[in-house]
């Protein structure tokens, strides 16, 4: 249960900010991987993204999946390519987990997204679209996406089949692109500083206003990396390297 404000209790005109209490640690179970990018929870499940580079200089990603408790249940069957595997968000119609590039080092892909079997860990097809984007999530109750463009000055939204629907000038944050969640009535973004120094929720409509700029606060200033809800609560994950850390995110407002 959360200590705060259940998220869909939030009243966007007042004054919000948020504080994440850890609960659990995901470990990389091999050696090498440097850091940990895109999460999400499938209902089941959580599934990390950590990534190393191969010798050839591609950055490449193993997938490791967790129970609610944070126990190893699986990884893939060796290292994937996902290019920087920036976000991950679960698509139920599939049972398979839609994984944006953001960026590679070996080819350009800031508009490649791949998409992973759940069980299998297999990558069953890989894509591009005509809209740059650093994370995408998809809305099941919508049969939605959205996602952000570069530094977060553009948000594009998506049919089921990625057929682009709308594109929205905002104002460009001035904290890092990180991950992104859909929910039913808005669309999170959670950004921070490169130290984790400064951490943020920006939270927009479906029609791309800004409902609110949430500051967040995590502990030791871990740097922020996706959002995820379930049910009424948000949870983040953290890059530490060869390990992320869940936080339960509590809400106050004025």
């Amino acid at each position: 249960m959360s200590g705060g404000i259940p998220v869909r209790e939030l009243d966007y005109s007042k004054k919000i900010t948020a504080a994440g209490v850890k609960l659990l640690r995901f470990v990389c179970p091999e050696e090498g991987f440097a850091t940990c990018q895109g999460c999400c929870f499938d209902g089941e499940n959580w599934v990390v993204a950590f990534n190393r580079f191969d010798e050839s200089g591609e950055e490449k990603t193993l997938l490791c999946k967790y129970d609610p408790k944070g126990d190893l249940v699986k990884t893939s069957n060796g290292v994937l390519s996902l290019e920087h595997a920036n976000n991950i968000t679960y698509l139920p119609e599939r049972a398979a987990y839609y994984v944006t590039s953001c960026h590679g080092t070996v080819r350009e892909c800031w508009n490649g997204y791949s998409v992973v079997d759940r069980d299998s860990l297999k990558v069953l097809e890989k894509g591009s679209l005509p809209k740059p984007f650093f994370a995408m999530g998809y809305c099941p109750e919508r049969k939605a996406y959205a996602s952000g463009e570069w530094a977060g000055q553009v948000l594009d939204f998506w049919d089921e089949d990625r057929n682009l629907t709308l594109s929205k000038d905002v104002v460009q944050p001035r904290t890092l692109s990180q991950g992104v969640f859909a929910d039913k009535e808005h669309v999170w973004f959670v950004r921070s500083t490169q130290n984790g120094a400064h951490q943020e929720f920006r939270v927009y409509d479906w029609d791309g206003e800004l409902s609110a700029c949430i500051p967040l606060d995590l502990e030791n200033d871990v740097e922020s990396e996706s959002v995820n809800f379930i049910d009424d609560t948000v949870y983040v994950t953290s890059n530490g390297g060869w390990y992320s850390d869940l936080f339960r995110i509590d809400f106050f407002q004025e």
